[in-house]
């Protein structure tokens, strides 16, 4: 319980800081209109996603979460893209090419590790106008896409489980009848999307947005989608595609198999 609260507290402070920055979100280069103006085809590439404490599931079911919910990220900002102005040039890096390409596998570690190293760089820049460089291998991604864009994404979340819930509502309800309050409730989820645009040819993080909701939950489709649609529309304008209700519980019923199948 007591990692339980740090975890909400940790929430809590982040949301209202991310919010408080919202004034100079998104944040670009000097001239990003020019080079805007300019763009044709835009490489989406391989998401990166980090579930925060889910300590009911086993670590190897949350590397497995990480996965599927990375996909759904990628599924929605292909979309978005093909919605756009923009042209999408596919980067193939499935699972199956990834097994098959050693080179591809270490490249797309190695721009995770930049991706890393230029977030802080960017986040602490104050102000809308960044000057970031991106220092790793842009040439290889660059190359075989055909792209001289590439847009990078990553992102944080967390979910309370089914059990999770009930105990909560349970502890609520008496804690209301011991001290004479209403029941009250915390956020069940959270999703956190940041992107950074990237141009080939100046080497540097062009264009960069965050956003941060309560009550969305990583593990449903539809979230992540109006979650990427709030995140992207600055870069790619308003998105009018509508998510698909009736898979808001592929991935919540999957993972929760597991844990019926632990007991």
């Amino acid at each position: 319980m007591r990692s339980r609260i740090k975890l909400l507290i940790v929430i809590a402070l982040g949301l209202p800081l991310l919010v408080g920055c919202a004034a100079n979100m998104p944040k670009t280069v000097e001239g990003f209109d020019v080079i805007a103006g300019k763009m044709d085809k835009v490489t989406v590439m391989p998401p990166h996603f980090t579930l925060g404490e889910v300590g009911a599931f086993s670590e190897q079911t949350v590397s497995d979460m990480n996965h599927d919910i990375e996909l759904e990220v990628k599924r929605s900002a292909d979309a978005l893209m093909a919605e756009s102005r923009y042209a999408p040039a596919p980067l193939e890096a499935g699972d199956s090419a990834l097994a098959a390409d050693s080179e591809l596998r270490r490249m797309l570690g190695e721009s995770t590790q930049e991706i890393g190293r230029i977030a802080e760089g960017v986040r602490n820049t104050k102000g809308k106008v960044i000057d970031v460089p991106y220092t790793g291998d842009l040439d290889y991604f660059s190359d075989i896409t055909n792209a001289d864009y590439l847009l990078f994404l990553s992102g944080s979340g967390w979910f309370k489980t089914g059990g999770a819930k009930a105990k909560e509502a349970a502890t609520g309800i008496v804690l209301a009848a011991i001290f004479g309050a209403a029941p009250t409730s915390s956020p069940g989820s959270a999703t956190t999307l940041e992107a950074f645009l990237v141009d080939a040819n100046l080497g540097k993080v062009i264009w960069y947005n965050a956003v941060s909701y309560a009550d969305r939950d990583p593990r449903k489709p539809r979230d992540l989608l109006s979650t990427s649609q709030a995140l992207m529309a600055p870069l790619l304008g308003k998105s009018t595609i509508k998510g698909d209700k009736s898979r808001d519980n592929e991935l919540i019923n999957k993972y929760e198999a597991r844990l019926d199948e632990k007991k």
